[in-house]
């Protein structure tokens, strides 16, 4: 299907959430102060090949690539099918292990003085 389209710096959309620094941005220019952006790499347990196939279908970067290629329907099925092989070969070793990376975030709303 080839790459994704490229998009602007800042533009709408999960992964504009990846850089700590638009989120600082973000969270100013809504009045929040002492804003604290902590990453964090948990593993998630995924589920069964094929239920995690269908989640990533459903969402995430896979998702959003399909939404914006709209490839035929064989070829969404053929993508499935190799998805879920994947994850079957991952799931021979024990439970699917899933590294995700996370930010915590806090901010103070700031208050208006009077």
């Amino acid at each position: 299907m080839g790459s994704p389209a490229p998009q602007p710096a800042g533009a709408p959309s999960p992964l504009a959430f990846a850089d700590p620094d638009y989120i600082r941005g973000f969270l100013a220019a809504a009045g929040f102060v002492e804003v604290t952006v902590e990453r964090a790499n948990p593993t998630i347990i995924g589920g069964s090949p094929d239920e995690e196939a269908k989640q990533a279908m459903m969402m995430g970067p896979t998702a959003r690539l399909i939404e914006e290629k709209k490839p035929a329907e064989l070829t969404r099925q053929t993508i499935a099918r190799e998805i879920e092989a994947a994850f079957a070969a991952e799931a021979k070793s024990g439970s699917i292990r899933l590294p995700a990376t996370i930010f915590v975030v806090a901010a103070r709303r700031a208050v208006a003085v009077r």
